[in-house]
């Protein structure tokens, strides 16, 4: 976040913060054109961003519980521990989408390279294609 692109970093979360009409027939199972980020993609960064302060709030709990008494959550390591399972699956998915489903493997060059055949973003991602290909 320091070092990295600022610009991109406030689209992407402008990007996440934008559920339209499309994004809810998606998560409903319709099929219907998503953007740069799909809805899925979306609540995943949002279940992250959510764990992410979670797993800081309760490691704190848990590490200052340890030296001073007063400090101890009963329920830290729970929620902890909770959160970690969840975590694991939520990356086991995730892998298996990247390396297993042939569907969305593709998407891996993406991350890995920075781009995608044409053909599958519009199958994708079409809004986001398509303005892209405006663009150019």
């Amino acid at each position: 976040m320091v070092f990295g692109n600022r610009r991109e970093l406030v689209r992407a979360a402008r990007e996440i913060d934008r559920f339209d009409a499309d994004d809810r027939a998606w998560l409903r199972g319709r099929s219907a054109p998503q953007g740069w980020l799909n809805a899925g993609q979306k609540l995943n960064a949002i279940v992250t961003a959510a764990f992410a302060v979670l797993f800081t709030i309760t490691g704190f709990f848990l590490w200052y519980g340890e030296r001073d008494t007063r400090f101890r959550l009963a329920n830290a390591l729970l929620v902890h521990d909770w959160l970690m399972y969840a975590s694991f699956f939520l990356f086991v998915g995730h892998l298996f989408l990247a390396l297993v489903y042939p569907r969305t493997r593709h998407a891996l060059s993406g991350i890995t390279r920075g781009w995608v055949n044409e053909e599958w973003a519009l199958e994708h991602h079409r809004k986001w294609a398509e303005t892209v290909r405006e663009a150019e």
